[in-house]
C-alpha cells in the first residue's frame, strides 16, 4: 500500500459486525468518523486489511477469502478481484481500493475449511485521515527536486493535503559531466535522502519506492481543482517545479517558502553545512552580497546543446555576467559567483583583479559532491539579489533566502540591451571553452531572430558560432530554415547533408519528433515543401519522418495538420506534400536497409546505368518527336501550363501568407466576443460554472486586454509585426461563418451589454441569450 500507518485510522470499530455461516458482513452505514472532509457524504474507503497469526503467505490468503464484496445500498454487489490483493510486510493482506468506490456495507466469504478460523480473523476498514498526498518526485538536478519540495508544502498546507517526497538514488554523481578538455565542471549530484533529511522527517514524507518518479510539467488549471475527486493518481497529485500559473494562486506565495524551509528537518552533516554558512556570511558579507548564477553545464557542454535552444533562457551567456558584474562593481556591491563551470569562473575572477569572489573561495577542501551542492544553494540564498537565468538552482536558493523568484537577466535586460551586450563583451581576453562562445553566439543569433536583421547576418552569426563547435546540429536547422527563406535551396540541401553525419544528430532527431517546437514546426515545413528529385538530402528527410512514424498517405496529411505545419490541409494545398508522399511509399523500407542498398555489386551498378543510359536515349528521342508539333498546338499547351503555373503560384502565395499570420479564423476566434461567448457556453454546464461565470468573463477580458496591450506595444517597438487587414486573409470569406457562431453572439450580446447607458443593458441580457441559443438550436 502507498500510505503509511500514520496516513490512515480505522473505522471497522465503529461498524456493526456479523458472522452468518461463513460470511463477515460489516454494516459502515452509521460510521461517522469515516475520513477526511471530501469524504465524509462520498463514503470513499481506502484498503481493507484482513490479519491473523496463521496466515502470513498470500496463496493462502486467495485460498482462505472465497469472495470479497462491497456495496452502498445493500443490494447490487461488486466483487474484487484477488488481483487487487496484497501481502504487507506483516504478512497482513491488503485489499487497496484507493477511494474508487461507495461504500457501506462489505461481505467477505470466508472457503467452509477455514470457517473454524473466523473468530480469529480481524478486519480493519482503512481510511485516509487527509484527502490526499501532493507529491513532489522529480529525478534529476538538486534545484529542480527541491521547488516541487516547497510547492508541495505550500499547497498542501493551504488545501489540507499531506505533501510527500520521493528523492530517488540516480548515477548523476557517477556518470556527470565533470571535466571537458581543460575545463573543469560541477558535475551533477543528487546525494541519497538518508544523507539529506533525517531519519523523523523521512519516516513522515518519503514515499521512495511506494510512488514512482515524476518530472510533472508546470501546472496551469485553477488551484480548487485539487479538491475534485477522483484525484489523478490513485494516492492524489503530482506537483509541478513550477505553480505559478495555477489561477487563484496568492500572488505572495513564495513569501511563505523561508518559513517551510525552515520546517524541514535535515541530517546532522546537513546542518553542519548551514551552521558553517551562516557564520561565514557573517564575517564576510555583514551587509550582504550580490550573486550571479552563471547555468552552463549539459545545456552548454552536453548533447543537449543541440536541443534547437529548448533551454536556451535557462543559460547565462559569460557577456551577461560580465554586465553585471560591471554594473554592480560601479556601486561598490561585493559580487560572488556561482556556477558549474569552475575554469570560466576563475578567469572572470582573474580578468577583474580579484575584485570579486567566488563560491570556492569560501569552501573547505573536504566540502565535495552533495556536500558542494548544497553547500553552494544555501550560501547563494544569503545573497541580498540573485542574478540568474530560469535554473532551478538559483530559483530554490532564492525561494528559501528571499522569498521571491531571482532577478532574471531577461527580464532585467530588454532584447535590444543584450544584443548590444553579446556584441560588445564577445571574445574578451578570457580563456573560455570554445563551446561557451559558441552558446553565446546561438545565444545571439536567437535574439537577433525576433528582430529585423537580414537572414544574411543571421547566417554569418551561425557560422562564427559553428567555429567555436562543429557537432552543434542546433546551427544547421538554423542555417537551413534561412537558405529556404532566401530561396537558396541547393545550400538549403547542403546543410542537411551536414546534419546527417554530425554525431548527434540521432538525438536531436528523436527530440525533435517529440517536442515538436516551433523550430521544429518551420523545419517540417520546409522540408515538406521542398522534397524534390533535385533535392535528394531534404527528401530524404521527409520519407524518413514518415518512415519512422510509420505514417500512411491519410496519416500524412492528419499528421502535418495537427502537429507540423500548423494549417489546415485542403484541395489546395495537398501538392504542396504530393512528391513528398510518392517518394515515402517508394521508399517504404527501414533505414537500415537504405543503407545496405549503398553496397549494391559493382556489376548490377553497371546494368542499371545501362539502362537508365537506355530510357534516356528513348526520351532524347521522344523529346525530338515533341519539337515537331504543330505551332498552334504547342501554343495551346504553353498557355494551358502557364494558367496551371499562376494557379500554382497563387496557392503557394496563399499558403505562405497563412504560415507567417496564421487564418482569418483564427484571428475572429481571438476576438474577445468569441472569447467571452466560448466562456459563458463552457461555464453553463453546471450550477458551479454559473456561480463563477461572472469572475471568468472578468478574467477572460482582463487577459485579452493584457494580450491587446502586450501586441500595440511590440508593434510600437517594430511596426512590421503588424497584423494584415482581416480582408486580406485568403480564407475571409469562410472564417465570416464564425461570426454567426453563438459563442460569438452570446460574447457580443456580453458586450454590447456592457458599453449600454449605465450598463442597463445586462437588465435584457439574459432574455438576449435565451433568444440567442433558442435561435441557434432552431
Amino acid at each position: 500500500m502507498i500510505f503509511k500507518e500514520i496516513d490512515l485510522f480505522d473505522i471497522s470499530n465503529q461498524a456493526k459486525i456479523n458472522i452468518i455461516e461463513n460470511n463477515i458482513y460489516l454494516d459502515l452505514s452509521n460510521v461517522k468518523a469515516n475520513g477526511h472532509r471530501l469524504n465524509i457524504d462520498n463514503r470513499l474507503v481506502e484498503c481493507v486489511r484482513l490479519s491473523t497469526d496463521s496466515i502470513t503467505n498470500i496463496d493462502r490468503w486467495i485460498d482462505v477469502i472465497g469472495k470479497l464484496q462491497i456495496s452502498f445500498d445493500n443490494k447490487d454487489w461488486v466483487e474484487i478481484s484477488n488481483k487487487n490483493f496484497i501481502l504487507d510486510e506483516l504478512g497482513r493482506i491488503e485489499i487497496n481500493l484507493n477511494e474508487k468506490y461507495k461504500i457501506k456495507f462489505i461481505k467477505v466469504d470466508i472457503n467452509n475449511t477455514y470457517k473454524d478460523s473466523l473468530d480469529k480473523i480481524k478486519i480493519e476498514v482503512l481510511n485516509r485521515k487527509f484527502p490526499g498526498l501532493m507529491v513532489a518526485a522529480r529525478g534529476d538536478g538538486f534545484g529542480a527536486r527541491f521547488t516541487p519540495i516547497l510547492n508541495a508544502m505550500y499547497l498542501s498546507s493551504k488545501l489540507g493535503y499531506k505533501f510527500g517526497i520521493v528523492w530517488p538514488k540516480t548515477n548523476y554523481d557517477q556518470t556527470s559531466l565533470k571535466k571537458l578538455d581543460n575545463n573543469e565542471l560541477a558535475g551533477l549530484y543528487a546525494g541519497d535522502e538518508e544523507f539529506i533529511f533525517d531519519k523523523e522527517f523521512l519516516n513522515s514524507y518519503s514515499y521512495l519506492g511506494k510512488i514512482s518518479v515524476a518530472n510533472t510539467p508546470e501546472e496551469r488549471h485553477d488551484i480548487n481543482d485539487y479538491l475534485k475527486i477522483p484525484h489523478s493518481k490513485n494516492f492524489g497529485y503530482y506537483v509541478s517545479y513550477d505553480i505559478i500559473g495555477l489561477q487563484g494562486l496568492d500572488k505572495n506565495y513564495l513569501k511563505e517558502y523561508p518559513q517551510l524551509w525552515k520546517q524541514i528537518k535535515f541530517t546532522k552533516p546537513v546542518n553542519d553545512i548551514i551552521d558553517d554558512i551562516n557564520t561565514k556570511n557573517t564575517k564576510y558579507f555583514p551587509n550582504k552580497f550580490i550573486a550571479i548564477h552563471i547555468r552552463a553545464g549539459d545545456v552548454v557542454y552536453d548533447h543537449l546543446r543541440s536541443g534547437l535552444d529548448a533551454y536556451w533562457r535557462k543559460m547565462m551567456p559569460n557577456e551577461i555576467a560580465m554586465a553585471l558584474i560591471d554594473e554592480n562593481l560601479k556601486i561598490n556591491n561585493d559580487i560572488v559567483l556561482f556556477g558549474d563551470d569552475f575554469t570560466q569562473l576563475r578567469e572572470l575572477k582573474k580578468f577583474y583583479n580579484n575584485k570579486i569572489y567566488l563560491i570556492e573561495d569560501f569552501i573547505d577542501d573536504t566540502i565535495v559532491g552533495i556536500k558542494r551542492v548544497i553547500f553552494d544553494i544555501v550560501f547563494l540564498s544569503k545573497a541580498k539579489e540573485i542574478y540568474s537565468g530560469g535554473s532551478s538552482f538559483a530559483k530554490t536558493a532564492s525561494y528559501i533566502g528571499l522569498g521571491k523568484r531571482p532577478t532574471y537577466y531577461f527580464e532585467y535586460f530588454t532584447e535590444d540591451k543584450m544584443i548590444d551586450i553579446i556584441k560588445n563583451y564577445f571574445n574578451k581576453d578570457l580563456n573560455l571553452h570554445p563551446y561557451q562562445k559558441s552558446y553565446s553566439l546561438l545565444f545571439l543569433h536567437n535574439l537577433c531572430l525576433r528582430k529585423n536583421i537580414s537572414k544574411d547576418e543571421l547566417i554569418t552569426i551561425l557560422n562564427e558560432g559553428r567555429s567555436y563547435d562543429k557537432d552543434n546540429c542546433a546551427f544547421i536547422i538554423h542555417i537551413f530554415n534561412h537558405y529556404i527563406y532566401l530561396k537558396e535551396y541547393d545550400k538549403a540541401n547542403n546543410m542537411l547533408g551536414i546534419l546527417f553525419d554530425m554525431p548527434d544528430f540521432d538525438w536531436l532527431y528523436k527530440f525533435m519528433i517529440h517536442h515538436k517546437d516551433s523550430i521544429y514546426k518551420v523545419f517540417v515545413s520546409n522540408v515538406f515543401k521542398y522534397s524534390q528529385k533535385e533535392y535528394l538530402n531534404i527528401s530524404y528527410m521527409a520519407s524518413k519522418i514518415s518512415i519512422d512514424t510509420k505514417l500512411s498517405r491519410s496519416k500524412i496529411l492528419k499528421y502535418a495538420s495537427d502537429h507540423l505545419l500548423g494549417l489546415a490541409i485542403d484541395d489546395k494545398s495537398k501538392f504542396l506534400l504530393n512528391i513528398y508522399i510518392d517518394m515515402t511509399n517508394k521508399l517504404n523500407k527501414s533505414i537500415n536497409q537504405i543503407v545496405q542498398d549503398k553496397n549494391i555489386q559493382e556489376q548490377d551498378l553497371k546494368s542499371k546505368i545501362e539502362y537508365l543510359e537506355s530510357k534516356n536515349n528513348k526520351l532524347q528521342q521522344d523529346i525530338q518527336q515533341d519539337k515537331n508539333i504543330q505551332e498552334q498546338d504547342l501554343k495551346s499547351k504553353i498557355e494551358y501550363l502557364e494558367s496551371k503555373n499562376n494557379k500554382l503560384q497563387q496557392d503557394i502565395s496563399d499558403m505562405s501568407f497563412i504560415l507567417i499570420y496564421g487564418t482569418a479564423k483564427d484571428r475572429i476566434k481571438n476576438q474577445l466576443s468569441y472569447k467571452l461567448g466560448q466562456a459563458m457556453i463552457e461555464n453553463s454546464k453546471s450550477l458551479w460554472g454559473y456561480i463563477r461565470m461572472p469572475y471568468v468573463l472578468s478574467y477572460v477580458k482582463e487577459k485579452h486586454q493584457k494580450e491587446q496591450k502586450v501586441y500595440r506595444e511590440k508593434i510600437k517597438v517594430n511596426p512590421n509585426l503588424k497584423l494584415p487587414l482581416i480582408e486580406s486573409y485568403p480564407d475571409y470569406k469562410e472564417a465570416l461563418k464564425y461570426k454567426n457562431h453563438l459563442s460569438y453572439k452570446l460574447g457580443q450580446a456580453v458586450i454590447d451589454a456592457d458599453k449600454s447607458p449605465l450598463k442597463l443593458g445586462y437588465l435584457t441580457l439574459l432574455f438576449k441569450c435565451k433568444k440567442l441559443k433558442n435561435s441557434k438550436n432552431k
